[in-house]
């Protein structure tokens, strides 16, 4: 089963906010707050308005997507799953994977953004699964995150999808 899963730890502001998304059946959102000594340029430049991110997943067999928010809030989501292409073999077959990540990324992004009601011009961040994962399909979604991140002229922050999705409050 496949989760969206972005971090977002921007800069040492005042309040930290570390945005841990972990979007699955049971749709999570965790915030974090550390305490840190100086606001930075990213904090400052929203002023009291939450940060929004847009975090990709493509670790596996599913491509996730999520439009959220520091304060915790999930503006969108969309989810591609592939049990039904790999179900004949019994498990996740890399190259099928790909080429589904692949046909999938910009529509799932394109849905969670229109869910969200905002352009990709109003994000703050592009969060991305970096590992671990089959490298084919993690390669699909950071080529889709970093094509955003230069378009956007945003901030990419990798995410260790295992570490971010372990955490409690």
């Amino acid at each position: 089963m496949a989760h969206a899963a972005a971090a977002l730890c921007m800069g040492r502001s005042a309040h930290r906010m570390c945005l841990h998304v972990s979007s699955n059946l049971s749709r999570r959102v965790r915030v974090c707050r550390h305490l840190c000594s100086t606001p930075t340029a990213a904090t400052a430049a929203t002023g009291d308005r939450p940060l929004v991110v847009l975090g990709i997943e493509s670790s596996c067999d599913d491509t996730g997507v999520a439009v959220l928010t520091s304060d915790g809030r999930v503006l969108g989501e969309a989810l591609a799953t592939q049990a039904e292409l790999h179900a004949p073999w019994g498990g996740v077959v890399p190259s099928i994977a790909q080429a589904a990540h692949k046909e999938a990324i910009d529509r799932v992004v394109d849905q969670a953004l229109a869910q969200a009601g905002i352009s990709a011009a109003q994000l703050d961040a592009i969060a991305v699964t970096v590992g671990p994962g089959l490298s084919l399909c993690l390669d699909v979604g950071v080529r889709k995150a970093r094509e955003l991140s230069r378009q956007q002229q945003l901030p990419l922050v990798p995410v260790h999808h295992m570490e971010v999705g372990g955490q409690r409050l």
